[in-house]
Order: C-alpha cells, then sequence, then structure tokens
C-alpha cells in the first residue's frame, strides 16, 4: 500500500490530494437555520419580550417566541447535499429534540 499524495493549503495545512480534489469541486452554500422552543415549552424570555411590547403600547402583539438564527457556510457537491448536512447538524447539536424545532430557513449558493 502507497502513501496517499498529500497537497497544503496556503497556510501550510496537510491535506489528502483526494480531500482536495473534493475540496475544489465542491460549491459553498451558506445555509439559515432557525430554532425556537416548542409550543408545550414554556418560553420566559419570550413572555418578558410580549410584557415589555405591550408596556410600549404594542398591544396588537400577542404571543412572542425567542429562538436562534444560526448561519452555516459549508462545503458540498448540491444544493440536496448542503440541506442534508445542515439537517444532520440540527438534529445532532443545534437543536435539542426535547425543547426545540427547528427549520431550514434559507439555502443560498455562495459566489
Amino acid at each position: 500500500m502507497g502513501t496517499p499524495e498529500k497537497a497544503f493549503y496556503s497556510d501550510n495545512t496537510l491535506i489528502a490530494l483526494s480531500d482536495l480534489k473534493y475540496c475544489l469541486m465542491a460549491m459553498r452554500y451558506q445555509i439559515f437555520v432557525a430554532t425556537e422552543r416548542k409550543e408545550a415549552i414554556l418560553d420566559p424570555q419570550g413572555k418578558a419580550t410580549q410584557h415589555a411590547l405591550s408596556t410600549l403600547g404594542m398591544n396588537q402583539i400577542g404571543d412572542v417566541r425567542i429562538g436562534k438564527f444560526i448561519r452555516l457556510d459549508v462545503s458540498a457537491s448540491s444544493q440536496e447535499e448542503a440541506r442534508t448536512i445542515a439537517e444532520r447538524s440540527s438534529d445532532e447539536l443545534l437543536a435539542n429534540p426535547i425543547m426545540e424545532t427547528y427549520r431550514i430557513v434559507e439555502i443560498r449558493e455562495m459566489a
């Protein structure tokens, strides 16, 4: 068995040539993910914000839920693969499945 060919990034990071070929063929995507607490879970920050808005005279706003808006920069061979990577990231780390839901808001191809 031979040693795999190696290449170096400009910052002298060692990378296998096969990985470099994948990086060159892959597209870059920005993926925006929104998370929020499930409806059954109390949201004290949202409740406090709703109360403050009401105090400011914005009585038209009924319920407020506070969540996170996350941007991921992803290398993938297609938009479908990028979505799969974002969904796996959300399932495994970004959103707590017991307390939160998430949704992919937007996938943008980077230039």
